[in-house]
């Protein structure tokens, strides 16, 4: 026993890749330790790894501690009983543990079927079925092999292998025959090969392994019509799969009336697919690989299977047809803010100080309404001095008429018309004293109410007052949107004051950039002139506005921004 699993652990090793160490431990402790290479010292990990093997019952792949390699270990049981782990070191990459797994897990899988069911008997000839794939022969080459170890095995007539492809045959088969058992080549033209592949192509579309028989009730065409013609006594149909998805079929020929045992060989059966499956990606060049990539999606949609898929696809194709044909009114939003049509000022008409206020921003006002008023304490001063020194003038001319002085009358006379214009203008300055509106509105700002006895220089502005019923409306419009709008065009505009009402405006002016702190990045102030306006509209509400553009495609309106975007970052980033 001890010269099979010796065996059976040298070709194991020899057909994986970059094997360091390994080694058997049989459950039974009196045995000795099996290594490969024969004599080598196993490291601590190696032996820590197989006894949590042993004691979990489960296969386990642990990273060594420098990342160089994995370890696997594997438990081995022989008709339930636990019976040896076997442990092995490799120098592979994450990429290559899969495979590595699955041929360890096929080699485990066949030692216990041998030990199983043959008993000491079996001679380590047959461990050599593992390492087939493991070689450099193309898989023809391989199936060819296989084929007549699995004739052997079974005692066959014959054995044929199969494998599924995209493509079908000129008899509309989707299986196509690639090796038979002790044939090194064949004609795939041969009548012989068509009847295989319509046996094949039936038990796939079964779905489930086939033994059939001359006496069984229920007839298949194909296999009934094979063994009638080649007289055969019993064929037998087993499916290949890889992760449940159709990999190849074998088809056994037996002569004699035995019936094969499927249970013997379905382990051996089971493993192939993912061999078979690497095997094909392997011997795939890097082209087919892509298009393979590619096409599989596609086969699968087109497919007689996955309706979700076909039905996902004509939802999506439906999608793509109605945001591309139907159109819609594309709108440029911009937030808003409603301003007065004409604004007026009201300033200090001297320096003076401020000595009341009637009122304040936000208060609505008539025309020639007083809104404050200005000392006039000192002008009244003057013009008291002003009073009495014209006066003065008055007498001194009169006196110099009777004087008949006539060069001092006509100097008095000047300082009488000179007092004259001087009480003028300060008359004037008092009729300004009280600062009143120059139109019916709405005070935007100014409130003097806190500045009582506050001193104003001359032109200092003191209250804006905007005309009522008399508007327009300013949209701050993003410099990614500006390329749209034009004069003339027509939108409508929400305020939050008024959430329930659209009021219509025309865009009538595109003024030049405004950077405002308020908003992120550069906005283009554009002006529109409204065209209904309703009650209790005041400078100041802010609202969000939308420019009808014209008709787009939907397509177009939900993804315009996402492609220019994609466009200005590529520009960006290409060289």
């Amino acid at each position: 026993m001890r010269s099979l699993t010796q065996s059976w652990l040298t070709h194991v090793c020899e057909m994986l890749p970059k094997v360091t160490v390994g080694a058997y431990f049989p459950n039974d402790t009196a045995l000795p330790v099996e290594t490969w290479p024969q004599g080598s010292i196993l490291s601590p990990a190696l032996e820590s790894s197989a006894a949590a093997a042993k004691q979990q019952r489960t296969a386990l792949t642990r990273e060594a501690a420098d990342h160089a390699g994995i370890t696997v270990a594997y438990p081995i049981d022989i008709s339930g009983q636990p019976y040896g782990t076997l442990a092995i070191s490799l120098d592979v990459t994450r990429e290559q543990q899969k495979a590595v797994n699955q041929l360890i897990s096929w080699g485990v899988s066949w030692l216990e079927l041998l030990l199983d069911n043959r008993g000491a008997s079996t001679t380590p000839h047959d461990a050599k079925f593992a390492s087939l794939f493991a070689g450099p022969e193309d898989l023809s080459t391989i199936l060819t092999t296989l084929a007549t170890m699995l004739a052997q095995m079974t005692n066959s007539t014959r054995a044929s292998i199969g494998l599924k492809t995209t493509r079908t045959t000129k008899n509309g088969n989707s299986i196509i025959v690639k090796a038979i058992s002790h044939e090194a080549a064949f004609d795939p033209r041969l009548d012989l090969v068509g009847m295989i592949e319509s046996v094949m192509e039936e038990a796939s579309q079964a779905g489930v392994d086939i033994s059939y028989g001359t006496e069984s009730e229920e007839i298949l065409p194909a296999h009934d019509s094979f063994l009638r013609q080649l007289n055969r006594n019993r064929l037998c149909s087993m499916q290949v799969t890889n992760n449940s998805t159709l990999v190849a079929v074998i088809l056994f020929e037996q002569e004699g009336s035995s019936l094969l045992a499927q249970d013997q060989i379905q382990q051996v059966i089971d493993g192939l697919g993912p061999l078979i499956s690497l095997k094909q990606q392997a011997s795939v060049g890097v082209l087919a690989r892509i298009a393979r990539t590619v096409l599989q999606p596609i086969q699968a949609l087109v497919g007689p299977e996955s309706l979700t898929s076909k039905l996902a696809l004509v939802v999506i194709i439906m999608l793509a047809v109605f945001l591309g044909v139907v159109h819609g009114d594309f709108h440029v939003k911009a937030s808003a803010r409603l301003e007065g049509l004409s604004q007026h000022a009201v300033a200090a008409p001297f320096e003076g100080y401020i000595i009341a206020s009637s009122a304040r921003a936000g208060d609505t006002v008539a025309a020639g309404q007083v809104l404050g008023q200005m000392d006039d304490r000192d002008l009244l001063l003057e013009a008291q001095r002003l009073k009495a020194e014209k006066d003065e003038f008055t007498r001194q001319y009169r006196q110099a008429l009777a004087d008949l002085n006539q060069s001092e009358s006509t100097i008095l006379k000047a300082r009488i018309e000179q007092a004259d214009a001087r009480w003028s203008l300060l008359q004037h300055r008092l009729e300004q004293v009280e600062l009143r509106s120059p139109v019916a509105g709405i005070v935007l700002s100014g409130d003097l109410s806190r500045s009582q006895g506050a001193p104003v220089e001359k032109g200092q502005l003191l209250f804006e007052i905007a005309p009522l019923q008399s508007y327009r409306i300013v949209l701050l419009v993003d410099e990614s949107d500006i390329q749209d709008i034009r004069p003339g065009q027509y939108g409508e505009v929400v305020l939050t004051a008024h959430p329930g009402q659209k009021i219509p405006f025309v865009i009538e002016n595109i003024s030049s950039v405004f950077d405002s702190q308020e908003t992120e990045g550069v906005v283009f102030k554009t002006e529109g002139r409204l065209e209904g306006q309703p009650e209790l509209l005041r400078p100041g509400m802010e609202g969000n506005a939308r420019v009808n553009i014209g008709r787009r495609s939907w397509g177009w309106i939900l993804f315009h921004d996402v492609i220019d975007w994609l466009q200005l970052t590529s520009w960006k980033l290409l060289p």
